[in-house]
């Protein structure tokens, strides 16, 4: 009898350990939510993405129709193959006629750069008058109503995209210096609404960056500018300047895309497919006990969760949630270099999950906080819409209306030099 006992507890024991060592959790809801929502075909008719994609087919009439089977070809070597064997749209692929690089490379926040570039017109408006075609669909793409994202792992968005922004400054600074004030103000009216149409839709870094950057080093240089050279006859610019949406400013979309991500790179069978060297039934028993794929998505889904702002928060609740962001990335940051110094102190403490522990390390970069530039855009929207707005009033009684007070800590612009500004986390400023 003692012995049965003995013997069945044994058997309990290795059972219980094989099942700890073998066995998974089960899926998040949240990644479950995610998977479908990323299932959904994007709706491709009249889509902005596509149209960005078709740029490196020129002008010609099939472009769009073309983009459109690339994307597809991409699709369906997704669904029929391994990610890592995939090489996703880097879009737009184009580049400057007559300009090996960026058309200038002075900050047109400096007044001395607008100097440089009226003195270099004559060969800047030659580069200007070759990307013409290239200028008009650029300006085009705002009238687009479909800013539906793409499957991001089939695509991916190209930073040196911003040298035909450059060109359409040059183009805007150009009719400004003609006088041609309101086809100026028309002209960067549409840029605005542009940027943040992919600003509101995109699940993709780099176009909550670029707009970023465009807002702050180019439209607002030139609306300053036209300001300072005594035009106040704005229109219809106000309507680009409104303050940030949620959908804008927020960078949910953004995790998601990076939770959607992990769900494929990260599958049980694109890490068995590492495994190659062993034969089918080792690999896939040692991939099952080294590997778990739910319980390494869980972790990674529970942090990315962490970084989201809940849906519908007001602006002045941002500095609060993102110090508690702040404090959970510092908090798994630190965890995570512990496991670093200390690898053996990882793998006891997950014995059931190696593999997933350490691509859990990999793929939990330090946070990097952009809110402070995104709140810095917002406020400077706010105030160049102040200084359009003025009517010739007198600009400090303008100040104290309650209207323009910041929806961040409920401050009011004052005057600072030849200057108006905000001050939340450092003063935030714009010449008047």
């Amino acid at each position: 009898m003692k012995v049965r006992s003995i013997v069945l507890s044994c058997v309990v024991i290795i059972v219980t350990g094989l099942y700890f060592l073998f066995s998974d959790v089960d899926q998040s809801p949240e990644i479950t939510a995610i998977q479908q929502q990323y299932n959904i075909p994007s709706n491709l008719e009249k889509n902005a993405h596509i149209e960005l994609i078709s740029w490196q087919y020129g002008d010609n009439e099939n472009s769009y129709q073309r983009a459109i089977n690339d994307y597809n070809q991409v699709l369906t070597q997704l669904d029929n193959g391994s990610i890592r064997d995939v090489s996703p749209i880097q879009y737009p692929q184009l580049k400057p006629y007559k300009s090996d690089g960026e058309p200038y490379e002075c900050s047109l926040a400096q007044s001395s750069c607008f100097d440089d570039l009226i003195t270099q017109r004559a060969s800047l408006q030659q580069i200007v008058s070759k990307n013409k075609s290239r200028l008009n669909r650029l300006y085009q793409l705002a009238e687009f109503n479909n800013f539906e994202t793409l499957n991001p792992l089939a695509v991916s968005g190209r930073f040196d995209f911003q040298s035909v922004y450059k060109i359409a400054s040059l183009d805007i600074l150009f009719k400004i210096e003609n006088g041609e004030y309101e086809q100026a103000e028309h002209l960067i009216t549409t840029l605005i609404q542009l940027d943040r149409k992919l600003m509101a839709s995109t699940d993709q870094l780099i176009f909550k960056i670029l707009p970023i950057v465009n807002i702050d080093s180019i439209y607002i240089p030139l609306i300053e500018r036209m300001n300072r050279q005594g035009f106040d006859q704005w229109t219809i610019i106000h309507t680009a300047l409104q303050p940030l949406s949620f959908d804008e400013w927020s960078l949910n979309k953004i995790w998601h895309h990076h939770m959607y991500r992990d769900t494929k790179w990260l599958s049980f069978e694109e890490v068995a497919r590492q495994q190659n060297d062993f034969p089918f039934l080792f690999r896939n028993l040692l991939s099952r006990f080294a590997y778990k794929q739910n319980m390494t998505l869980n972790k990674l889904a529970k942090f990315h969760s962490s970084l989201m702002v809940p849906n519908g928060t007001h602006k002045s609740s941002l500095m609060e949630i993102r110090s508690k962001i702040e404090s959970v990335s510092s908090t798994i940051y630190e965890r995570n270099q512990l496991y670093i110094d200390c690898q053996n102190c990882g793998i006891l403490l997950n014995l059931n999950n190696i593999a997933g522990h350490l691509m859990e390390l990999a793929a939990l970069p330090r946070y990097v906080d952009i809110y402070p530039d995104i709140i810095n855009v917002d406020l400077k929207l706010q105030l160049v819409r102040l200084l359009v707005l003025k009517n010739n009033l007198n600009l400090k009684n303008k100040l104290a209306e309650k209207q323009w007070q910041e929806p961040y800590l409920q401050t009011q612009p004052f005057i600072k030099d030849d200057m108006i500004c905000y001050h939340v986390e450092e003063d935030v400023c714009v010449r008047h």
